[in-house]
C-alpha cells in the first residue's frame, strides 16, 4: 500500500510540474524575432525581391515607428541588416526606407553613425544643411549594385520632406551649391552609377528646392539638367573605397565646374570640359587641361601615365604630333608646381613597353610591364639612376 501511495504522490508532483510549465509558457513575454525579408526568386540569374508581409500596412509601420526612439530603431536596423520585424501583436517589416519616409523630421539631423558603418550607407549633406541624401546598396543587384536613394530636405517654410526610390538609383559622392542672380540656391549632386561589371557612368545634376519637392534645374547647355560621361574606366572603380579618384572626374571651384572628357572609344584623357556659372545657367567655355597641373603643362592631347618613385613624380603626356612629353618633380613637390625637368619629342617602344626620352646626353626610360616597372636614366652607356615605380 505504501508503494502505491508513493507512486500516486510522484505522479501528482509530475502533473503539477507540467501544469505550472504550461502556465508559465502562456505568460512568457514575446521575444522580438526577425524574419528574412529577402527571398530568392531566380536561382539561375541570382535575382532577389522583397517578401511582403500580408498582415501589415504602411500605416501600421508608420504608427509603430512613432512609438520608439531613433537610437532604438538604428540599433534594430543594424542588428538585422537594415530590416526588422516588430512583434507588436503582428509582424511589421521595417526598413531604413520606412524610417526616412515616416520620420523625416527626426531623420534629417540624426547621425546614423552605426548604420553608416554596418549597412554601407553613403550619407552626404549640402553645405547649408538643407539637403541630406542617403544612398545604399539594397543587396539585390549582385555585381552591379541596385541602389536605393532617399533625399531629406527643408523647404522655404522650414518643413522637412522626404523623397526617393528603392531601385536603380545613382549614389551621391558629394553635394555642392551655388547662388543664382535671384539669391536662390542651386544644388549640384555629383552622382555615380555602376551600369554593369565593366561600365560606369558619372554625372553632375542640378537641383532647386521648389515648394515641397526637390526639382531638377535645366541650367546646363541645351536646357539639360545634368552633364557627365560614361566609360569602362569608371566601371573599374567603386567610389565607397575610391573617393580619392573621383576628385579627378569632376570638380567645382568657385563658379567653374570641371568635368572630365571621355573619348569616342570611352577612354579618359585627363582633359576637361569647363562650365562657368553665369548666375542663372552654365556656359560651356571649352576644353582645358587638368587644373592641378602647372600652367606650362596644360597643352597636351592625353595623359599616358602618372608614376611615383622613391624620389620623383613623373608624368608622361601624348602631344599633338603623336610624340610624348616627360615632366618630373622631386617627390616632395606637387604637379601644380613648376616641373624640375621637361623633355619633349619622346617615343614609345610598343615591343618593349617603354617610353624613351633623350636630354643633353642623358637617356630616360620609363617601363611599365609585368616583367619590369622602372624609371632608368643612362649616360654614356652607364646607368646613373634606377628606381622602382610604386
Amino acid at each position: 500500500m505504501k508503494t502505491i501511495s508513493n507512486r500516486i504522490k510522484y505522479a501528482y508532483i509530475i502533473v503539477l510540474a507540467l501544469i505550472m510549465t504550461a502556465c508559465h509558457e502562456k505568460k512568457a513575454p514575446e521575444i522580438e524575432t526577425t524574419v528574412d525579408t529577402v527571398i530568392k526568386v531566380d536561382e539561375e540569374n541570382d535575382e532577389y525581391e522583397y517578401d511582403e508581409v500580408k498582415d501589415t500596412t504602411s500605416a501600421q509601420v508608420a504608427a509603430w515607428l512613432q512609438t520608439v526612439s531613433m537610437d532604438s530603431i538604428e540599433r534594430l536596423l543594424c542588428r538585422h541588416d537594415g530590416k526588422v520585424v516588430t512583434p507588436d501583436g503582428q509582424k511589421l517589416h521595417v526598413f531604413i526606407t520606412d524610417v526616412l519616409c515616416c520620420l523625416p523630421e527626426k531623420a534629417m539631423d540624426y547621425p546614423f553613425k552605426e548604420a553608416v558603418k554596418k549597412l554601407d550607407i553613403i550619407d552626404h549633406r549640402s553645405p547649408d544643411g538643407r539637403i541630406r541624401i542617403i544612398t545604399w546598396n539594397t543587396g539585390m543587384g549582385g555585381s552591379c549594385p541596385d541602389n536605393a536613394r532617399y533625399t531629406l530636405f527643408k523647404d522655404n517654410n522650414g518643413r522637412i520632406h522626404s523623397q526617393g526610390s528603392n531601385h536603380d538609383e545613382a549614389i551621391v559622392l558629394d553635394i555642392q551649391q551655388l547662388q543664382d542672380n535671384k539669391n536662390n540656391t542651386l544644388y549640384l549632386t555629383f552622382d555615380y552609377f555602376l551600369e554593369y561589371g565593366s561600365m560606369g557612368a558619372a554625372w553632375v545634376t542640378a537641383w532647386y528646392i521648389q515648394g515641397d519637392s526637390l526639382a531638377k534645374a535645366p541650367v546646363f547647355p541645351n536646357e539639360e539638367c545634368e552633364v557627365g560621361l560614361e566609360s569602362p574606366i569608371l566601371g573599374g572603380y567603386y567610389p565607397v573605397q575610391k573617393y580619392e579618384y573621383w576628385s579627378s572626374i569632376y570638380e567645382l571651384v568657385g563658379r567653374n565646374l570641371y568635368i572630365i572628357i571621355d573619348e569616342i572609344d570611352q577612354s579618359i584623357n585627363d582633359r576637361y570640359n569647363l562650365y562657368r556659372w553665369k548666375g542663372d545657367h552654365f556656359d560651356l567655355m571649352g576644353e582645358v587641361g587638368n587644373r592641378h597641373l602647372h600652367t606650362s603643362l596644360r597643352n597636351y592631347v592625353s595623359l599616358e601615365g602618372n608614376y611615383v618613385t622613391k624620389d620623383y613624380r613623373v608624368r608622361i603626356d601624348r602631344m599633338e604630333n603623336n610624340t610624348y612629353r616627360y615632366a618630373s618633380w622631386r617627390r616632395n613637390k606637387q604637379t601644380d608646381d613648376l616641373p624640375d625637368l621637361v623633355i619633349t619629342n619622346g617615343k614609345y617602344d610598343k615591343k618593349k613597353g617603354c617610353y624613351l626620352f633623350e636630354n643633353d646626353g642623358y637617356y630616360y626610360r620609363v617601363t611599365t610591364t609585368e616583367e619590369e616597372n622602372h624609371l632608368i636614366v643612362e649616360k654614356d652607356g652607364r646607368t646613373v639612376l634606377r628606381q622602382n615605380i610604386e
